[in-house]
């Protein structure tokens, strides 16, 4: 794993079924964010099918799956200097219910949690939040 500097800014993309779209998109015109963005929640996907995990705010506790409680919505957070990065990076990529994805406080809760595991980094909302 590469070293990295906690103070390099991170942004914060909420993957939505309609911004999903545009991240594919994306992609395959060769953009590496939205190319490591699909591979974060396919990951992400995937390991809901192994195994149930919370919703990702800290004060929720509905249980996820593929199943009977599929996430509406993905958080991904990763450095935003991605084109200069190689090798791996710290991310964060976690399922949202329902309910949390429509939080007008998401950003501020995604924030506290990398917060918790990089204290000096800097969280920045994406323009895809808003889509």
């Amino acid at each position: 794993m590469l070293q990295h500097d906690d103070r390099e800014p991170y942004e914060f993309i909420l993957i939505t079924p309609q911004s999903y779209c545009v991240a594919v998109s994306a992609a395959q015109r060769g953009y590496e964010d939205a190319r490591v963005t699909l591979y974060l929640v396919h990951q992400t996907y995937s390991a809901l099918k192994k195994e149930s995990a919370e919703c990702l705010c800290s004060d929720c506790k509905t249980l996820l799956d593929t199943k009977l409680n599929q996430p509406s919505a993905f958080a991904i957070c990763i450095p935003m200097f991605l084109a200069s990065k190689s090798g791996f990076f710290d991310t964060l990529a976690s399922g949202l219910c329902d309910r949390c994805s429509q939080r007008s406080d998401l950003f501020e809760c995604v924030a506290e949690l990398m917060h918790e595991a990089l204290p000096k980094v800097t969280l920045v909302d994406s323009n895809m939040t808003k889509q």
